[in-house]
């Protein structure tokens, strides 16, 4: 049977939550919280039957079993650590943790934890107060995945269109300009042809790696498709600097699953508002001079002259 709380929390008077925190607590109780609450080890010695719909465990099977027994693997070692560590030292901790539930789904909950001393058994108890938010959880993946490329988790053409309206209203407000560097692996069909599209993927993972790793807070990186990426660079002071910097970039070769891939990158320039001032035409005006960069062997970078589209 599952032990109802709320009499006792309001009864120890000795408790490390303050008189304000009590009553929350008893107000808590009544609502349709996952409740969990485990001695001072750690280990569960009750849960309310929201806990046991949402987990599909029976109190018994959970019983002095560590806590740690349901966390799913997803955080690290350290911040677990961090969130025991927090609430032995008599802090309240919030946050949110996945689970894993009987079944071996993920559970997302939003949970609050509270020591509460035992005065007759001079120990303390933990009470865990959740909210279920696994679906906000998959929501959120799911608007990330909209926006992002599945393979670099960078943001991807959708952003990019959405993205360069306002960076291109905010370089007009502030009378700046903006370069967009349309960038492309040089080789990456014989690359994908020789070692399979599985080490091509890999391989665009770690360019996008290196490409972050060069972009300071001012610019932004997309993944547009396939082989292509967009950098935006809002200080043009060093544009050239910047762009030698990328290239030299690809000067150290890449290790994807013991092979050496050695490759270079081309890359098509467009300036805001030199060369325009709709997003949609400097990113062609970028591509076409990409291609123009390609057709001079690659390993380079062109700015864009209207000469180029005759």
């Amino acid at each position: 049977m599952v032990y109802d709380y709320s009499n006792e929390v309001m009864e120890d008077t000795d408790t490390k939550a303050q008189p304000g925190e009590l009553e929350i607590l008893q107000k808590v109780l009544t609502q349709p919280f996952i409740i969990t609450v485990l001695n001072y080890e750690g280990k569960v010695i009750d849960v309310n039957e929201n806990f046991i719909a949402t987990f599909n465990y029976s109190l018994p099977e959970l019983n002095l079993k560590e806590y740690g027994f349901l966390i799913s693997g997803y955080h690290s070692e350290e911040f677990i650590n961090g969130v025991w560590s927090s609430i032995r030292n008599g802090h309240q901790w919030s946050g949110e943790l996945c689970h894993r539930a009987k079944k071996g789904e993920m559970i997302w909950l939003k949970s609050t934890i509270v020591s509460i001393e035992d005065n007759e058994a001079s120990k303390v108890r933990y009470m865990m107060i959740s909210t279920n938010i696994t679906e906000q959880k998959a929501m959120e993946k799911w608007r990330h995945l909209a926006c992002h490329h599945e393979l670099t988790n960078l943001p991807n053409r959708r952003m990019l269109e959405t993205s360069m309206q306002s960076y291109i209203a905010s370089a007009e407000q502030k009378d700046m300009q903006l370069a967009i560097l349309y960038m492309d692996i040089d080789c990456f069909k014989e690359i994908n042809d020789t070692y399979g599209h599985l080490t091509g993927d890999l391989l665009l993972r770690e360019v996008g790696s290196r490409l972050t790793g060069v972009t300071t807070l001012n610019n932004c990186i997309f993944h547009v498709s396939g082989d292509e990426f967009i950098l935006i660079i809002k200080e043009l002071e060093n544009l050239g600097a910047h762009i030698q910097l990328i290239m030299n970039l690809f000067n150290k070769p890449f290790i994807i699953e013991k092979h050496q891939i050695k490759t270079s990158i081309s890359i098509g320039v467009s300036i805001y508002p030199d060369h325009g001032t709709d997003p949609k035409r400097l990113i062609e005006y970028a591509d076409v001079a990409m291609f123009d960069a390609k057709g001079s062997s690659g390993n380079t970078y062109c700015k864009y002259k209207p000469t180029m589209n005759e």
